[in-house]
């Protein structure tokens, strides 16, 4: 009996983990080394910034220009940097261009300060203590 059960786990375990791939195949995913890479923070102002962080399986952008995520005339695609109390601290709008299918080189585009909700001049943002 117990040897039954402990097949019947296995199989579904087995055929779960079967029809997920192609979901997991799908989703939006970020290259970890990149990110470790690409979020820099300045020694000096103590600002932070991102650099060339790389995206895959991206949703088909909408429009065929060389950088179709962007948010002046592409589809959007940012990321929001939160505080430790949960306030939403920066928005970084990106850039992506399509590197090697399925990889896109992510660029910061424009930064907007979440506190104020004004774009800022730069791409640099001075984080809350």
């Amino acid at each position: 009996m117990t040897r039954t059960r402990a097949l019947l786990i296995v199989t579904i375990i087995a055929v779960g983990a079967v029809c997920a791939v192609p979901v997991w195949a799908e989703t939006p995913t970020l290259l970890h080394s990149t990110v470790l890479n690409g979020v820099l923070m300045d020694s000096n102002t103590g600002e932070l910034y991102l650099h060339n962080i790389q995206a895959s399986n991206l949703p088909t952008p909408s429009s065929s220009s060389y950088h179709p995520y962007n948010p002046n005339d592409g589809d959007e695609l940012w990321a929001v940097v939160v505080g430790s109390d949960g306030t939403p601290v920066a928005r970084f709008d990106f850039y992506a261009q399509l590197h090697r299918a399925p990889w896109w080189l992510l660029g910061s585009h424009e930064l907007t300060d979440m506190r104020t909700t004004e774009p800022t001049s730069g791409r640099r943002i001075a984080l809350p203590d």
